[in-house]
């Protein structure tokens, strides 16, 4: 009798202490179970049900419990650290199947200040001279940051509830109720810190009054005819009254190949007594255990174009190399709470709390949106992967959300950055998501199932609006000094090289305007009517395209000068700095109606008035600038975003393609098809001077949009298509054939889809007798060099002569040079399309490979462009003296590319013959046509 497959178990689990009276582990817990085999899961049943939290009679932890842990945390607080108000055992524990598990010491932390101390009328008078009573009264006042941590001690109910997340489907859910804030022992004091002063009560009652009117006018707003979700985000029921920490974990999965994450969130009622400014909900700090030790740490980079990649465990994370004036703004997203002036439950010791300089050591590295933590041997990452953690959230619609590591990557911290002055009727975090990866579970990287967990929710659609854009843009060679003749004579000669270089777009850049936010101010001399331009670039088939920065504006445009309350300040009322190195610009507030009407207005007027079907939108960080010098006080920088970016695609309408640049990450799925995922390339392959030469931000260079064109590749046709930038070709730049080459093949391969469409039978044409065992070896073919070799099977079949092979799999590459290689397994007595140097996935150029008559072979090559090269085909022949080629109807030049040996004592089984080919695409029936007797 066959031995019954075990089935894998995950357990989510609330740490309530185990000795309290009427204690039921069943209402504490979440399990799932998912049988390898079959790839099913299900949850453990529990109908709706509801339970008051079990309290110790003196308090105490429970030592017998057999789960209790000893606690680390990054804020310095552990198990023997008697008065920490969390220091029993962890609050909340996640764990799979071999002994991985994630433990939280805390349910929430909560870290705010009074509402007065973070309005504009405060944070002005204590930096500025001008206003002297403010100031004399602010030096008066110290001033507030409070931590209110929730652990288990301050639970008061918990039920269990079926509910539905969008994309992820049914799930069961415990809620777990908390303590209102200041429900402690020193309520009355804690609501008289966070009450306003006399000087400060009618300041704030007018951004109070600000923001019911705009929330007025949003509820009175009709519905747009272009909508962004077509369900809800999830169908948790929310209370006014209790603080509600949500898990879930999804009820069934098809997937065997996907373990179940972990989600939860956590609802914030609005203090009715008091207004506090929520800077930080820290929903997770605790501790990673996935029973290996990791070995690297995938960190996301703020918006397109912040450093993204994989670092070893103890390096350093790669950081800028211009100051903060020139560089904050580009990568400043989440940020971890700051230092407390109190700490609630008051039995935490103050003095035992690290101080911002041993945090800053403690959270080595830092990470937007999401993080990865992976485990290798030997440092070697490949497809031989041991367990990983995959963290961060389902979205960025309503805090921008930032993770924290320390060097052993095993401490980790999630901060939700809410930063809003005035608290709305709920605060609600977006899902954060936790998925322990089993070792070898995965199809191509630990990072999938969320990446396609965050398209579902995201509802991203990125190939809704046709193919990709492939053309020209105007930048990066004529930079500013564009007009309408030069266009012209651009657009007129990509026409005629349509059958050589195909293009479907043209994208007039920055230029064409006089200032950035005048938008319908038109360079004099230069530019008449944008109409023209759109209508020159469809004559000569291809789709228009214009840039646009629309929630950024000059310092000398009129729109600046007119409007001073749209621009963003920062907490010193000064406009914020939006960091950029070619030139400062001010930054429009996506908060203010009025700011969106007018963007709105210029969006409309691209799309409909001047016939733009493409839309390159640049500098959209500048939308949530950091500073509270804005319209609603009660947004957050990310609902700013989301505002901003809903306002553009309303405006655009559902069918024009938009590009998004300078974009935080997580808030632009499913408003954009495209996204520049890099920084800017450059005519050098580092930055040029006077910049430095050693940046790792977001300095323009083709180093960096190599970098992160490669680590953010697995986002392209999941959430929008990727946009790594332009070829910069010709005699403009400084860059060698090498360093081309190499940004040919990142481009190539991560963001062409049609290597997906490949004939099979140009991948491995299928002899009569089925494929043969991988014993006969690989054909190996070097694409940029055209070079063919042969390797034996004991090359690349186990895992270790794979990471230790020399020979045939290794090449010695040129400082900057890169290499596609080609294996594809011998098929002996059989011939094989071997590869092509016409197109990088040495297939995608094949029409048909046809080896079913004796002793011949047909292959037809696609004929859409002109183009001559070489392919290469393996004739299972040792003599090639008879050997005849034929292109187009005549006879061709062959020559042999080289041998392929056999096994057993064989010595040659078949030789590789490389033919030049013409593809004249004159529609013609023999174009394209190849044929080989033998």
């Amino acid at each position: 009798m066959p031995k019954p497959v075990e089935e894998e178990r995950w357990e989510f689990k609330l740490n309530i202490p185990s000795t309290t009276a009427n204690y039921d582990a069943e209402k504490y817990s979440i399990v799932t179970t998912q049988t390898p085999a079959s790839g099913r899961r299900t949850t453990t049943a529990a109908s709706s049900s509801s339970s008051t939290a079990p309290t110790d009679a003196d308090g105490d932890s429970d030592t017998s419990n057999p789960d209790a842990r000893e606690k680390k945390s990054l804020l310095g607080l552990s198990s023997d650290d008697k008065s920490s108000p969390q220091g029993q055992q962890c609050c909340w524990q996640y764990s799979g199947p071999r002994g991985m598990n994630l433990q939280s010491n805390i349910l929430l932390k909560l870290s705010y200040r009074p509402a007065w101390q973070a309005i504009p009328e405060y944070t002005n008078s204590s930096s500025l001279a001008s206003c002297c009573q403010c100031k004399s009264y602010a030096g008066e006042m110290e001033e507030e940051q409070v931590w209110e941590i929730y652990t288990q001690e301050q639970v008061v109910k918990t039920e269990k509830r079926e509910i539905t997340i969008r994309g992820v489907g049914k799930c069961q859910a415990m809620q777990v109720f908390l303590k209102p804030l200041f429900d402690h022992d020193n309520d009355d004091a804690s609501q008289e810190r966070m009450s306003p002063p006399r000087e400060m009560q009618s300041s704030l009652g007018l951004h109070r009054q600000r923001m019911g009117n705009q929330q007025r006018s949003d509820q009175q707003e009709q519905q747009p005819q272009w909508s962004r979700f077509t369900e809800a985000p999830d169908s948790s029921p929310s209370h006014i009254n209790h603080i509600v920490v949500t898990f879930a974990i999804p009820l069934t999965n098809d997937d065997p190949t996907c373990d179940p994450p972990l989600l939860w969130k956590v609802d914030v009622p609005r203090f009715q007594s008091t207004d506090v400014c929520i800077d930080t909900l820290t929903v997770f700090d605790g501790t990673v255990d996935m029973k290996e030790n990791p070995t690297h740490v995938y960190i996301q980079g703020y918006q397109s174009w912040s450093y993204t990649g994989s670092v070893v465990k103890g390096k350093k994370q790669p950081q800028p190399a211009m100051p903060d004036m020139f560089s904050k703004a580009f990568n400043f997203g989440g940020m971890p709470c700051e230092t407390p002036t109190i700490v609630f439950p008051p039995r935490t010791d103050m003095s035992k709390l690290p101080s911002v300089h041993e945090l800053q050591d403690k959270r080595m590295y830092q990470s937007d949106y999401f993080v990865g933590i992976t485990t290798s041997k030997g440092n070697i990452l490949d497809e031989f992967g041991g367990p990983a953690l995959v963290c961060g959230w389902l979205s960025q619609h309503e805090q921008l959300g930032t993770l924290n590591l320390d060097p052993s990557l095993t401490q980790l911290e999630m901060h939700a950055t809410h930063r809003a002055q005035l608290v709305a009727p709920i605060t609600t975090t977006d899902w954060a998501y936790a998925q322990l990866v089993s070792p070898h579970h995965y199809d191509e990287e630990p990072l999938v199932h969320y990446l396609h967990a965050a398209a579902a929710f995201n509802e991203a659609r990125p190939l809704q609006n046709g193919p990709m854009l492939t053309g020209w843009c105007s930048w990066y060679h004529y930079y500013e000094n564009i007009s309408e003749e030069n266009l012209r004579e651009n657009f007129a000669k990509l026409a005629t090289i349509q059958d050589d270089v195909p293009t479907n777009v043209a994208v007039v850049d920055d230029g064409y305007m006089t200032a950035w936010g005048d938008w319908d101010s038109f360079k004099p001399k230069k530019f008449t009517d944008m109409r023209f331009v759109s209508q020159d670039i469809e004559r000569n088939g291809m789709r228009p395209g214009i840039w646009l920065a629309p929630f950024a504006c000059d310092k000398h445009s009129m729109i600046a000068k007119q409007h001073p309350d749209w621009i963003i300040r920062n907490d010193q009322g000064r406009p914020a700095n939006s960091s950029n190195c070619g030139k400062f610009f001010y930054g429009l507030d996506a908060t203010n109606p009025h700011v969106r009407e007018y963007v709105a207005k210029c969006i409309r007027r691209a799309v409909k008035d001047w016939g733009f079907e493409a839309l390159k939108i640049d500098f959209l960080y500048a939308a949530c600038l950091e500073g509270n010098g804005k319209y609603d006080l009660s947004m957050t920088r990310a609902q700013a975003m989301h505002l901003a970016l809903q306002t553009i695609r309303e405006a655009a309408g559902p069918n024009v393609f938009l590009i998004g640049c300078g974009c935080p990450v997580g808030v632009g799925i499913g408003y954009v098809d495209g996204m520049r995922i890099s920084a800017d390339t450059g005519p050098t392959w580092y930055p040029a001077f006077p910049l430095p030469w050693w940046d790792n931000g977001t300095l323009p260079s083709l180093r960096a949009m190599i970098r992160n064109s490669m680590t953010r590749a697995s986002y392209g046709h999941r959430w929008w298509h990727n946009d790594p930038d332009c070829l910069l070709l010709g005699k403009t730049t400084s860059l060698t054939n090498d360093e081309v080459a190499t940004a040919c093949s990142v481009v190539g391969l991560t963001y062409e889809p049609t290597v997906m469409h490949i004939p099979p039978r140009a991948l491995r044409p299928l002899p009569s007798g089925g494929v043969s065992s991988s014993k006969d070896g690989c054909h190996i073919f070097s694409f940029w060099s055209g070079n063919y070799t042969w390797a034996p099977a004991s090359a690349y079949q186990s895992k270790s002569s794979i990471r230790e092979a020399t020979g045939p799999l290794s090449h010695k590459l040129r400082k900057h040079q890169s290499e596609i290689f080609h294996l594809k397994a011998v098929t002996p007595g059989v011939p094989q399309y071997i590869g092509s140097d016409m197109h990088f996935s040495c297939g995608y150029e094949v029409l048909s490979f046809d080896a079913s008559q004796s002793n011949k072979v047909m292959v037809k090559l696609k004929t859409e462009l002109k183009r001559e090269g070489n392919i290469v085909v393996f004739l299972p022949v040792v003599d090639t003296a008879n050997v005849k080629a034929f292109v187009g109807g005549l006879q061709a030049t062959w020559s042999v590319a080289g041998s392929t040996p056999g096994v057993n004592g064989v010595a040659c089984i078949g030789r590789c013959i490389k033919i030049a080919v013409t593809i004249n695409a004159d529609e013609t029936n023999e174009d394209g046509e190849v044929i080989i007797e033998y």
